[in-house]
């Protein structure tokens, strides 16, 4: 059994601090509707709702994805949890601000915060 050094009530505090948004990730999807028209639709990935996080500007931050490509990010979101099935299909939607994942990364020490770097696609955050 681990012991923990935090009471849990101070790490509840700690978490409503650093990670004061939420945030739910989506996938885009296709189907066709009974005119033969190409309908596109957005849905919540599985266990990827409301996610605690923090949400920071970074005015233009050149980033490369690990396939070597190279983008430029106007935020970056921090997620409060390891969540390694996001990837540059997807969305980041919170509130009223939707941004597009350019690329996903895992910290690299224990892998309990998921870095996404972005760009704004609606809203006006």
């Amino acid at each position: 059994m681990q012991t923990s050094f935090i009471d849990q009530r101070r790490n509840t505090n700690l978490t409503d601090n650093f990670y004061p948004d939420s945030v739910t990730i989506q996938e885009y999807s296709e189907s066709i509707n009974d005119y033969g028209a190409v309908v596109e639709t957005w849905t919540t990935l599985a266990d990827h709702a409301d996610i605690p996080c923090s949400i920071a500007l970074n005015a233009g931050k050149e980033t490369r994805t690990d396939s070597n490509e190279y983008g430029i990010t106007t935020h970056t979101i921090a997620l409060n949890g390891e969540y390694p099935d996001i990837t540059r299909l997807h969305r980041a939607v919170s509130g009223s601000d939707t941004y597009e994942v350019l690329y996903a990364s895992q910290s690299s020490h224990d892998n309990s915060v998921t870095v996404l770097y972005c760009n704004l696609v609606s809203g006006g955050n």
